[in-house]
């Protein structure tokens, strides 16, 4: 199933492949971000803000939750 395009800034999101991608690329850096600065620093908070966007948008445009 194909979603319409999502522009974060600097990547743009087309198909679910590019969501689930997109991501798993905010779980890395999430958990880098969290190892380096603490899991409640802004640094993580914002990660995670953003994360948690995507996975709802994920939630919502496909069947089961599930974006690859």
């Amino acid at each position: 199933m194909d979603i319409k395009i999502i522009n974060n800034g600097s990547f743009n999101i087309e198909t679910t492949t590019a969501l689930g991608q997109y991501i798993e690329f905010l779980r890395k850096e999430l958990i880098n971000t969290g190892q380096q600065y603490g899991l409640n620093s802004r640094e993580a908070l914002e990660v995670s803000q953003e994360l948690d966007k995507y996975l709802s948008v994920c939630q919502r445009c496909c069947p089961k939750g599930i974006c690859n």
